[in-house]
């Protein structure tokens, strides 16, 4: 899972929020320095939400693209 800084895909103006928990990605004291991983479908996630729900399913929650398994 690729990781990408927020400042990097420009967040801040043109994302919607975490499609899991739909807080902003941009969290207050943390910064724009953040990374945030990104599937292969090309959508991102807050890092604490997806791993639960990588380690329980192997789709994108938003895409229900295959995730690939090791």
């Amino acid at each position: 899972m690729e990781k990408v800084r927020l400042h990097s895909v420009d967040f801040a103006t043109r994302s919607p929020p975490c499609p899991i928990c739909l807080e902003d990605f941009e969290e207050p004291g943390v910064g724009v320095d953040q990374l945030l991983p990104r599937l292969p479908c090309s959508h991102y996630f807050h890092l604490h939400r997806i791993i639960p729900w990588l380690e329980k399913n192997n789709l994108c929650p938003v895409s229900r693209y295959p995730m690939p398994t090791d």
